[in-house]
């Protein structure tokens, strides 16, 4: 089966879905900032000073 869209923190190997501790540290980072009451351009500007992308943010959940 071909590898589909996996979220961000998460990759396929060997056929089975593993975390990935940096990206899934990131994604903890995100939705608490977001639950705190930051907006999405919030996010995405401080993700795009970090050298992330609004892209970041959709492959988190909140998008798409």
């Amino acid at each position: 089966m071909r590898q589909r869209h996996m979220p961000l923190g998460y990759r396929m190997a060997g056929g089975k879905i593993l975390t990935v501790p940096e990206q899934a540290e990131l994604v903890k980072e995100v939705f608490q900032a977001y639950s705190e009451g930051d907006f999405l351009y919030q996010l995405a500007r401080r993700l795009t000073e970090q050298g992330g992308s609004m892209q970041t943010i959709s492959r988190c959940g909140f998008i798409g």
